[in-house]
């Protein structure tokens, strides 16, 4: 009799079966035997190194076969400990569909000749496909994965499916640097995405990423992958969602682009609070600047410019000297009016994505003119776009007046963020 997988999983060479189950009489080859009853013909156990080597030989010979499309019938295998696919031997089109690797799986620059199938297969271990290349399709779907797993600077030069993923809370899914070629890569139905650790910073051509019926991780109403809080992982976070809300843009899709978007700004304020310093740090480091061997060496120089007649010369140094204090200090000072600037953004109007929150903010900023103590003179003063004008007779001068424009302009700035956000709400 030959092995139950074999038939189950329809090998073209049915091997002999190893051992039988006592519970139900079924018998199993060495592929396909749990992985404590790795046994040879003669009953003897297998190490883990003896089992790989079957593995390698079954490959060989699917490459010595010299047929394109031969495909090497890995289906149902239980791989017993850890194993690496070494580079240097290529692979065929190859099938572990159904496979259980028990321990880790190493495809470090491996090279995949054709097609890959990965379906239903599950890997205990961490998965590890470093600078992998995937020359045909390659398919992931129903893939049971328990460790992590690692897709770094791998290529797709083929289409790639990953469907129905099953991934274990807090494993790590990385595909920093990934090339994408011509043909996409598709995720779909992966509602597990949320549970893990996402990395898709560097990926290249994310145009060719698709996410369908996916969920993303989120943390307060918004998408945010856990590597954004890794140290030094922010700025490539940020250029990911940058680039996925481009993405969605260029294919109208304004809902997907609106949850980029929010992302986007979150990671962009978060970078710049922690890229800003403060201004009195800037300004010691300036004043210490001034007062440096250096700066002194300019001064004097100047001075003796002066002395010389050559005043032109030594207004440049002093230039420089003044700049490098100012300097500086204006470009921290414009930073920090930014991050300001960002942090209002997101207050009033939610990175312009939430018109009920705009509106919110617009009714009360008109209704406030309403306190007297606080708004003096009449209520229509202070609402833009109205005929009703202070006279000199109600004392609207100097700091009232600027008061009173000031409310004005702020109406009308929220007006426009309200008219932004309700635009941008009807176009999803």
């Amino acid at each position: 009799m030959a092995c139950c997988k074999c038939a189950e999983f329809r090998w073209a060479d049915p091997q002999e079966p190893v051992w039988t189950d006592p519970a139900g009489g079924k018998e199993y080859c060495v592929f396909h035997a749990p992985k404590h009853l790795k046994l040879d013909l003669a009953g003897r156990p297998l190490s883990v190194d003896e089992f790989n080597a079957l593995i390698s030989e079954r490959i060989q010979a699917t490459v010595d076969l010299e047929d394109e499309g031969a495909r090497c019938d890995l289906r149902g295998v239980v791989f017993p400990g850890d194993i690496c696919f070494e580079k240097a031997c290529p692979l065929p089109a190859i099938s572990f569909h159904h496979a259980r690797f028990e321990g880790a799986a190493y495809f470090r620059e491996a090279s995949f000749g054709g097609a890959a199938n990965f379906s239903i297969a599950s890997f205990e271990g961490k998965a590890d496909f470093w600078k992998a290349i995937f020359g045909g399709g390659v398919g992931f779907g129903s893939t049971n994965f328990k460790g992590h797993v690692w897709f770094t600077d791998a290529s797709f030069l083929k289409q790639c499916i990953f469907a129905n993923l099953k991934l274990e809370p807090e494993i790590e899914l990385c595909f920093v640097r990934a090339s994408i070629g011509p043909e996409p890569i598709y995720f779909r139905d992966c509602p597990d995405l949320r549970k893990a650790k996402l990395n898709f910073n560097g990926v290249l051509n994310v145009a060719n990423l698709h996410f369908v019926n996916c969920e993303w991780p989120e943390e307060h109403g918004r998408i945010k992958v856990a590597v954004e809080d890794e140290l030094g992982q922010l700025q490539a976070t940020r250029d990911f969602y940058q680039r996925m809300k481009r993405k969605y843009k260029d294919e109208h899709n304004e809902y997907e682009a609106s949850r980029w978007h929010i992302a986007e700004k979150e990671a962009q304020l978060k970078l710049m609070t922690q890229r800003t310093r403060s201004l009195r740090e800037v300004g010691r480091e300036a004043l210490a600047g001034l007062v440096s061997n250096k700066c002194r060496a300019r001064l004097q120089r100047a001075v003796r410019r002066v002395r010389q007649g050559k005043a032109r010369r030594a207004a440049r140094v002093l230039w420089k000297i003044a700049g490098q204090w100012a300097l500086p200090t204006f470009d921290a000072a414009s930073e920090r009016m930014t991050r300001h600037a960002l942090r209002a953004y997101k207050l009033l109007s939610g990175f312009g994505e939430k018109p009920v929150l705009a509106l919110c903010w617009l009714l009360l900023f008109v209704l406030l003119p309403l306190l007297p103590w606080v708004f003096p003179g009449h209520y229509l003063y202070y609402i833009p776009l109205l005929r009703e004008q202070p006279t000199a007779a109600d004392g609207f001068w100097g700091a009232t007046r600027l008061w009173m424009l000031f409310w004005q302009l702020l109406i009308t700035f929220q007006a426009a963020l309200f008219g932004f956000a309700l635009r941008n709400r009807f176009r999803r």
